[in-house]
């Protein structure tokens, strides 16, 4: 894909300050580095947080067949600490 853009302000500097501090060797390098490292913190999390709502929905099912128990404060905590959360 090519693409022709304008950048000025804070994207043109930081841009122009990733080449100069060598991270990247243009500017069409110090772009690219940019949207893989967007993908790389944002993008992947999204995995990450849609693979946490799969196993909780498995556990939610679980707990409905009665597969797993459910522990109230008493029987996890014992009595002492689970009256501190009252």
């Amino acid at each position: 894909m090519d693409i022709h853009a304008r950048f000025s302000g804070d994207v043109e500097e930081t841009i122009e300050l990733m080449i100069s501090r060598g991270r990247a060797a243009s500017k069409t390098e110090a772009i690219r580095l940019a949207v893989l490292d967007y993908r790389e913190h944002h993008l992947e999390n999204t995995k990450l947080d849609e693979l946490a709502v799969r196993k909780m929905q498995k556990i939610d099912e679980d707990i409905a067949k009665g597969k797993r128990k459910v522990l109230n404060a008493k029987e996890a905590l014992g009595e002492k600490y689970a009256k501190m959360l009252e």
